[in-house]
């Protein structure tokens, strides 16, 4: 079974976001459990919005 291409192009993405988010906050000075704290928080923003619909 293949993995659709926008699908796996998130699937690729969010590493690599994650990635730049901690640098990001490393260079702000952030601790280390901030990114996930935004990430959590987008992701949770994100789902309700699906959820919602149009």
């Amino acid at each position: 079974m293949s993995v659709a291409p926008d699908a796996a192009l998130r699937r690729d993405a969010i590493p690599d976001m994650t990635r730049r988010l901690d640098g990001f906050a490393r260079g702000v000075g952030f601790d280390e459990a901030t990114p996930r704290q935004i990430v959590e928080k987008v992701a949770r923003g994100a789902r309700q919005h699906r959820e919602a619909g149009p």
